[in-house]
């Protein structure tokens, strides 16, 4: 039943709903802008409420599949929100780079681990709200993001229990992994730790 509804998870989570708003307007993301399959890129490069779709979408597909899982045993839960990031992060309609899966990492989180998710949107508020010098208009998300998936796991233990731990766990190990294979634009001459921490192929 687990990889039934890992399956599930994957086939549904690998609909790229940002990319099909993208070529909906003549935009290929994995072409343009940060190269990205994501709702920032939809926003930099189609516009804002075209990321707002994007972004609403993606969160339905999570829900959609998490949703009739509330009576499930956790292993099949557990499976199944996995299925939708791993679906998310390497579709095979995308030739497997698809987005960084962080919106669908935080909604299976909110259903299977929801105090530490709430630890880990802390730490992205910290990120997106604090700048380094006055008046930057950088926010330090990214940065941000890879705190919190070293957090996640640990506090997931200790807030939700062992199931949510171990979801926990394998999301930010995904969400790292997604993030080191970086974007087909990425030159690949800067180094693992500029693109594990910050994001982008250059510190």
């Amino acid at each position: 039943m687990t990889a039934v509804a890992f399956l599930v998870g994957y086939l549904v989570g690998s609909i790229p709903f940002a990319y099909l708003v993208g070529a909906l307007h003549g935009v290929d993301l994995r072409r343009e802008g940060t190269g990205n399959v994501g709702t920032e890129n939809v926003a930099r490069l189609v516009g804002l409420p075209w990321a707002v779709a994007a972004f609403v979408l993606d969160v339905a597909k999570a829900v959609a599949v998490l949703g009739p899982t509330a009576d499930a045993s956790e292993p099949v839960r557990v499976a199944a929100a996995l299925g939708v990031i791993v679906g998310h992060d390497w579709p095979a309609w995308l030739r497997f780079v698809g987005g960084r899966g962080e919106l669908v990492t935080l909604v299976g989180g909110a259903f299977l681990a929801p105090r530490a998710t709430a630890t880990v949107l802390g730490v992205l508020a910290v990120g997106f709200f604090w700048r380094p010098t006055r008046g930057a208009g950088k926010t330090r998300l990214a940065e941000a993001w890879f705190v919190g998936a070293l957090v996640y796991p640990l506090s997931a233990w200790v807030l939700d229990g062992d199931a949510a731990a171990v979801y926990a766990l394998a999301a930010s190990a995904l969400a790292l992994t997604r993030r080191l294979q970086g974007s087909p634009l990425l030159a690949r001459r800067g180094s693992w730790r500029a693109r594990l921490i910050h994001d982008r192929d250059q510190p």
